[in-house]
């Protein structure tokens, strides 16, 4: 638990290298290639890089996730990574005032749904 700690306050710091090696990043960036289904393993490439604060390398990897899922029928997976990498280009492009990325996350969802944008019944069926 020491050692999560010391990662998390490197990272604070700024020192993403160190809390790289010591939060096991590196491991668990070697993983992603093995995790199936198409889009996915991108998809955890961007989850990984997010909390490092790296939004650039986080919406590409989300950006190829979206664009392998696409390619694959997984509209799930690609509206999911499209929503996922326009809150990273939010945060890495902080001082433009760009929707269009949100903009194509709702039009995705809302394709998944059939044209209703709910993910889930607001009532149980009858």
């Amino acid at each position: 638990m020491a050692v999560y700690y010391l990662a998390k306050a490197q990272r604070d710091l700024g020192r993403s290298a160190e809390s790289c090696r010591d939060m096991q990043y590196l491991a668990a960036h070697a993983l992603v290639p093995s995790l199936g289904r198409p889009g996915r393993h991108h998809r955890v490439d961007g989850d990984i890089w997010w909390p490092h604060g790296d939004m650039r390398r986080a919406a590409t990897a989300y950006e190829a996730a979206r664009t392998e899922a696409e390619q694959h029928g997984v509209a799930g997976e690609r509206a999911t990574c499209q929503a996922r990498r326009a809150l990273a280009l939010a945060f890495h492009h902080a001082v433009r005032d760009d929707a269009s990325g949100f903009e194509a996350a709702a039009e995705l969802l809302e394709q998944r749904a059939g044209g209703d944008s709910r993910t889930t019944p607001t009532s149980p069926p009858s």
